[in-house]
């Protein structure tokens, strides 16, 4: 369970160090790529593993580690959840797929939101399923304050009652051609009351969308294209501690919000950038390498 602010501050334990490290790595591997940079980034080699299990998923989705050493492991291709004994050699499961109580559309991302408590989204019956170490406690229901103002599609949670999501601006054009100045805002959501309290903006990447729309103005499919293979683009993570740290590109630099509302700027890291050449770029645009589907 990743918990702590983050190596930023020095006084983190080694987990949070490590799962920083990585999303920073992350981002540098992929800004570097969005700018034609092909210099190798940094690596992190992880350590032997210290127990294994013998059981199989078909694909293998979030995972989540209880206090007692069990893991929670969701295999979205099979729609269980598992939960893993390592010392035991053994697996159970529980929940099941279904519209009523204690039952899911589909197994997504688990979020922690403190001890042993868990979050899942159930995007396919717009709520959240709350999970208290292997089984599931409590259904919110779409109607719910905080269902309500988030869609039940969330990019965080913490243990203080906040929920994280980054939110689009609403696009009502059939083509729209989004570059650096355009930005998304980070919001942070009361799990209770649904009060939204906008903390950040973050860039976005350069795309063109688009959109079809009804004759009512609603959409009724979207399809992206981004500009270069691997975009580059801000991001916001909500850490389980009710810190929020920020990806900047400009410079390439880690921003972290305290769970009381202070923020304090990263120092910038050295991250070279290469321009495109100007043949490649123009045929990036012409021909997107990317193109996702909403």
């Amino acid at each position: 369970m990743v918990t702590g602010r983050a190596a930023a501050f020095g006084e983190h334990h080694a987990t949070t160090r490590a799962a920083v490290v990585w999303w920073l790595t992350l981002s540098v591997f992929v800004t570097s790529l969005a700018h034609g940079q092909t210099r190798p980034v940094p690596r992190i080699t992880l350590r032997p593993a210290i127990a294994t299990h013998p059981y199989a998923f078909a694909r293998l989705g979030s995972v989540r580690e209880l206090s007692d050493g069990r893991l929670l492991a969701g295999d979205p291709a099979e729609e269980k959840i598992a939960v893993l004994d390592f010392a035991k050699k053994s697996v159970t499961h529980f929940g099941r797929t279904g519209k009523g109580p204690g039952e899911y559309s589909g197994v997504e991302r688990f979020l922690a939101v403190g001890a042993d408590s868990t979050l899942m989204i159930d995007s396919g019956s717009r709520r959240w399923l709350l999970f208290y170490g292997d089984r599931i406690v409590a259904t919110v229901p779409p109607d719910a304050p905080a269902i309500v103002a988030t869609q039940s599609l969330i990019d965080g949670a913490d243990a203080l009652g906040k929920v994280s999501i980054v939110r689009e601006p609403r696009r009502t054009k059939a083509v729209t051609i989004t570059g650096a100045t355009d930005s998304s805002v980070v919001i942070l959501v009361d799990r209770v009351t649904g009060k939204s309290d906008t903390v950040a903006r973050v860039r976005n990447a350069e795309m063109v969308l688009h959109q079809a729309l009804r004759a009512d103005g609603s959409i009724s499919s979207s399809k992206r294209a981004f500009a270069v293979a691997m975009p580059s683009h801000e991001q916001a993570r909500l850490f389980t501690d009710g810190w929020l740290a920020v990806a900047r590109l400009d410079p390439f630099r880690v921003d972290w919000r305290s769970p009381s509302g202070e923020w304090t700027r990263g120092a910038a890291l050295p991250v070279p950038r290469i321009a495109l050449a100007s043949e490649l770029n123009v045929h990036t645009r012409i021909a997107p390498a990317n193109t996702t589907s909403e």
